[in-house]
């Protein structure tokens, strides 16, 4: 009976030494490690991999990057012939080129797929470069490089020019009339010769104020002046009465203004006074003949 017992305590010892290794693994050594599956691992990754894709950034659509493009033009839809509407990558940087012509104009955008930023912008004359590149990366917003092509014509600028000339149109050659950017702002360049004068003009193209203007007299007819003049080499009026015509062209009086300089000077053997002051945050700069009194050179500049 003692052998029976013995024998049966024995099977049970074996059966469960034999499960036990279904359950733990031997290290070298002789430890042993129990071996633990998670179900849950493989949905684990997938969750990880959905919440990337969920942070991954939205890109703009190609019609929200041309309407971003016309309306920072001021062009009409209904206005423009697209030439050119792709998305690409500059540097791994997702980008949209917007071309478009519209109203004898060329307009090239590159805009930022992300953010909707217009990254650079230019605007051509048809058949002729009328302004340069400019980069958006220095502005704030692109509200700041806004162009306002709309709000003062070439045209228009072209006759606040005359205007203020006081020459009329007939008697006008227009030699430069140029749109173009500085340091942000759009402005326009209108040059013109009239009656032995050469004119240069700088018009905010957004309001129609005058930036900057400038007269001088032709070479040919400040040639002819010289020529003609027995005093050429000489100084008839002084340095006080040069002042004087400067501040009565410029419209001026003594007391409105400080000079910077004032000074005789020679240009080919012509005496010549060069007077500059200022007024109220203008700068004026005047070049008179030292004989005759007359304004060889004017320039108004803030």
């Amino acid at each position: 009976m003692k052998k029976i017992v013995t024998i049966v305590a024995a099977i049970a010892l074996a059966a469960a030494l034999l499960a036990g290794c279904g359950a733990a693994a031997t290290k070298p050594g002789g430890t042993e490690e129990t071996v633990t599956q998670n179900p849950m691992a493989a949905p684990a990754v997938q969750n990880s991999a959905q919440v990337s894709q969920q942070t991954a950034p939205a890109l703009i659509t190609l019609e929200q990057a041309k309407k971003i493009a016309l309306e920072d033009a001021g062009v009409l839809a209904a206005d423009a012939t697209f030439t050119k509407t792709r998305k690409e990558r500059d540097d791994g940087m997702p980008e949209f080129e917007v071309d478009f012509t519209a109203g004898g104009w060329v307009y090239d955008y590159t805009i930022h797929a992300e953010s909707g930023k217009i990254l650079e912008r230019e605007k051509e004359l048809e058949g002729k470069r009328a302004q340069g590149t400019t980069s958006a990366s220095s502005q704030n917003s692109t509200q700041a490089t806004t162009m306002a092509v709309t709000d003062v014509s070439m045209e228009k600028a072209k006759s606040i020019a005359l205007e203020h000339a006081d020459v009329k149109a007939a008697d006008a050659t227009i030699t430069k009339a140029q749109q173009k950017y500085d340091d942000g702002v759009l402005k326009y360049k209108i040059e013109f010769n009239a009656g032995g004068w050469e004119y240069e003009y700088t018009i905010h193209a957004g309001t129609g104020h005058i930036l900057k203007h400038k007269k001088e007299q032709t070479e040919k007819h400040r040639e002819h002046q010289t020529t003609n003049s027995p005093h050429s080499a000489a100084s008839d009026i002084s340095l006080e009465k040069a002042k004087e015509i400067a501040l009565k062209h410029a419209g001026l009086t003594a007391a409105q203004v400080k000079f910077t300089k004032a000074k005789l000077d020679y240009d080919d053997g012509v005496a010549e006074y060069e007077i500059e002051f200022k007024c109220n945050g203008w700068e004026y700069e005047y070049t008179i003949h030292a004989g005759t009194g007359v304004v060889l050179e004017w320039e108004k500049d803030d």
